[in-house]
C-alpha cells in the first residue's frame, strides 16, 4: 500500500473554461488564488488552491455548467481551516460573486459542525469550500 504522506502529496485537478482572462481574474482577484510563473501559457494556467493544484485549460467547447440537485452534481473543492473558511466567505461575499449555495454551518451528528458554500467560476465548474470545526473528523 503506498502511504500518504499529506506533507508531501498535493491534490491536483484540471478544468475546461470558457475564457482563460476571465478565469485567471476569478481564481486571482475574486478568489484568492495565486498563478504559478511557470504555469502561465495562453493555453492553461496553474494555480495554488488553497494548497492543491488546479490547472485550467482553455477549452470553451467543453466548458460547461454543472448540474444541480441541491448542490453541484459535478464539483470539486477544498477543506479549510474553521477560521479561514469564514474569512474566504466573507471575502467571496464582499467580491460580488453570487453564491450557488450560500455559506451555511449544519451539525452532523457524529461530525459536528460543518461549514460549506458553492460558487461556480465564470465557466460553470462548481467549487465547494468547506470546514470542519472539528478536523479530526474529516476521514
Amino acid at each position: 500500500m503506498i502511504e500518504n504522506d499529506s506533507k508531501e502529496t498535493v491534490f491536483h485537478v484540471a478544468v475546461a473554461v470558457r475564457d482563460l482572462a476571465e478565469a485567471r481574474d476569478f481564481y486571482l482577484n475574486k478568489m484568492g488564488c495565486t498563478e504559478s510563473r511557470d504555469g502561465a501559457t495562453d493555453q492553461y494556467g496553474v494555480f495554488d488552491f488553497y494548497g492543491a493544484q488546479l490547472v485550467v485549460i482553455d477549452a470553451p467547447a467543453v466548458a460547461n455548467k454543472p448540474a444541480f440537485t441541491t448542490e453541484p452534481v459535478e464539483h470539486f473543492g477544498i477543506i479549510l481551516h474553521w477560521d479561514d473558511w469564514h474569512a474566504l466567505a466573507d471575502k467571496v461575499k464582499a467580491s460580488g460573486v453570487e453564491f450557488s449555495v450560500a455559506p451555511n454551518i449544519i451539525d452532523h451528528e457524529g461530525l459536528g459542525e460543518v461549514g460549506n458554500f458553492f460558487v461556480c467560476d465564470p465557466s460553470g465548474n462548481a467549487l465547494e469550500f468547506k470546514s470542519y470545526r472539528d478536523r479530526t473528523k474529516i476521514f
